[in-house]
C-alpha cells in the first residue's frame, strides 16, 4: 500500500460529426489508500466540431482517496464545442470521495467553451463530491 502513481498524460477522444463520445479518464487508480501517493496528472476532455456530443468524466487522482494517501497536483482541461454539438463535463480534482485524513491536492481545473451554436455543461469540484474528515486543497477552478 505504499506504491505511487506515475504523472501521466490522458486525452480523451473528440467528435467530429453526428455521433457520441464518452470518455472516462482517471489520473492514476480506482483506489489510492494507506501510504500510496498519486502522481500530478494531465487529463484533457474530447472536444465536439460536428452536431454530435461528446460526455467527458475526469478525475484526477482515484475515485477514492482515504486512510492518509497523498493527492497530487492535478490538471483538468475540459473539452469545447466549436459547432452545434453538445458538450457535458464533469471534472473532479482529486476524487469522487476523500475520506479519513486525506488532504487535497493543488489542482487547476478549467470548464468547456461554446465557439458557435453548440452548448457547453460543466460541473467542476475542485478537490472531490464528498469529504469526510478529509480537507480540500488549494484549487483554481476557471468555469
Amino acid at each position: 500500500d505504499s506504491g505511487s502513481g506515475g504523472n501521466d498524460s490522458l486525452i480523451g477522444g473528440s467528435n467530429k460529426s453526428r455521433g457520441f463520445v464518452e470518455n472516462a479518464l482517471i489520473g492514476d487508480a480506482f483506489t489510492l489508500q494507506d501510504q500510496a501517493r498519486a502522481g500530478s496528472d494531465f487529463l484533457r476532455g474530447g472536444s465536439s466540431t460536428g452536431s454530435g456530443t461528446v460526455q467527458n468524466a475526469m478525475i484526477g487522482d482515484a475515485i477514492l482517496i482515504l486512510d492518509r494517501a497523498k493527492s497530487g497536483n492535478d490538471s483538468l482541461n475540459c473539452g469545447d464545442s466549436r459547432g452545434s454539438g453538445l458538450v457535458q463535463n464533469a471534472l473532479f480534482g482529486d476524487a469522487i470521495t476523500l475520506a479519513l485524513d486525506v488532504l487535497g491536492g493543488r489542482d487547476f481545473l478549467r470548464g468547456g467553451d461554446s465557439r458557435s451554436s453548440g452548448r457547453v455543461e460543466n460541473v467542476l469540484f475542485g478537490d472531490a463530491a464528498m469529504l469526510t474528515s478529509a480537507r480540500g486543497g488549494r484549487d483554481h477552478l476557471v468555469g
